[in-house]
């Protein structure tokens, strides 16, 4: 029996292959070039297109949740204030309560004491009075920080105005 083998010789390519397959080279090198440098201005445009369609929604989403964060700081300092006012109200019911009240705020004393008047620059320390106190809590919506350091960033980048504050 005789054995049949396949075989394969080798030829040199052709000048005309040669060509071709330089030029094909040529080819993908170029194109991976212009990709290089297409790649980045393609970013580029396509943040520019989702920043386009997303800022004004997420303007409003900022907005509202600066507004969220805002009211839930002057909500706490309302309830603190309450909270105090209670607090107040109950020790105005006892007699020692009355007592305390009148050598705080009125400054009267009882038979016997001496009063000290600490000061601070030549006027006297004091606990805030109410209206010191609600004025304090109007400030809190042009003084408050939502987001920490990012607020006056993010308030820069959605515009976000403070109305006037009253004075």
């Amino acid at each position: 029996m005789a054995s049949s083998r396949n075989t394969k010789t080798r030829t040199k390519p052709s000048a005309a292959t040669r060509k071709s397959a330089r030029k094909t080279t040529e080819l993908r090198g170029r194109f991976a070039a212009r990709w290089m440098v297409l790649l980045p201005f393609a970013l580029i445009l396509l943040m520019v297109l989702l920043s386009a369609v997303y800022y004004t929604p997420l303007r409003i989403w900022y907005r509202e949740a600066r507004q969220e964060r805002v009211l839930a700081e002057h909500l706490a300092a309302v309830q603190a204030y309450n909270d105090q006012l209670r607090d107040s109200i109950t020790s105005l019911e006892t007699t020692e309560g009355i007592k305390a009240y009148a050598r705080e705020s009125l400054g009267l004393v009882e038979e016997g004491e001496n009063i000290v008047i600490v000061t601070r620059n030549g006027r006297p320390i004091s606990e805030a009075t109410a209206s010191e106190r609600q004025m304090e809590i109007a400030r809190i919506p042009h003084e408050a920080q939502p987001f920490g350091a990012w607020t006056a960033f993010l308030d820069a980048i959605f515009r976000i105005e403070l109305p006037a504050q009253e004075r």
